[in-house]
């Protein structure tokens, strides 16, 4: 039969060369194995470190979000871990916002920041009904903190304010006076005092005993006291 010279004739391995295949497959594969088992401990390791809890809410919901330079989505729970961080928020048409955050390790820390269109105009958000849902969820929010914050700084505005008024029976005479926290003219420290406001006069001791009923001291706080005698119907 003639052969075709075209094409040389493949010679089949020899039994040596078959064997450093095989070593080197096997050993191609342990290598793979390890590099994998080592990528998977890194990342574990990696993941035990995050043991910090951040809730991220942004408005727009398209802003870019970059903590420390790295790019998270606007809305989600990340793992990161325990430190100081620096956040910037940005989008087109709208004005951007930095801030610095601390994470702590097996808290969870909310971000919530909502950016304004540069017109100066809320018409974009009107016009957006789910964004507007976003940046109400985020005032919500920050109105509740600063008020959590406000009690915090003067436990007794919890309970303020009390307003009495009492008739006795027998006498028919009546008692009325209020107790109301906050910033007043007449308060030396501006930040925050107690304010006594007597319709009915001598009520000072009483208002005093009330606080304290109330689970609070006055002599913690700034108190002012004000008779002002409820004017007669003409």
């Amino acid at each position: 039969m003639p052969t075709n010279n075209n094409y040389p004739i493949k010679k089949a391995p020899t039994i040596d060369q078959h064997k450093r295949n095989v070593q080197i497959a096997i050993i191609g594969t342990i290598v793979a194995f390890i590099v994998l088992v080592i990528a998977a401990v890194i990342l574990f390791i990696q993941d035990t470190k995050r043991t910090a809890t951040l809730e991220i809410t942004v408005a727009p919901s398209f802003a870019k979000v970059e903590i420390d330079g790295k790019t998270y989505k606007t809305s989600g729970v990340e793992r990161l871990e325990p430190g100081h961080y620096s956040v910037k928020v940005s989008a087109d048409d709208f004005t951007p916002k930095e801030t610095e955050i601390d994470l702590t390790g097996g808290e969870t820390t909310q971000l919530m920041l909502a950016l304004m269109p540069t017109d100066g105009s809320m018409q974009w958000y009107i016009d957006h009904p789910s964004e507007m849902m976003i940046l109400n969820t985020i005032g919500d929010a920050e109105a509740l903190k600063t008020a959590n914050n406000y009690h915090e700084l003067y436990p007794i505005s919890k309970a303020l304010p009390i307003i009495v008024v009492e008739v006795d029976k027998t006498t028919y005479a009546w008692t009325e006076y209020r107790i109301d926290g906050g910033t007043f003219e007449e308060c030396k420290n501006k930040n925050f005092c107690v304010k006594i406001t007597d319709s009915t006069g001598g009520n000072k001791d009483a208002a005093y005993a009330k606080i304290r009923a109330s689970g609070y001291n006055p002599d913690d706080y700034e108190v002012i006291y004000e008779y002002v005698p409820v004017q007669p119907l003409e």
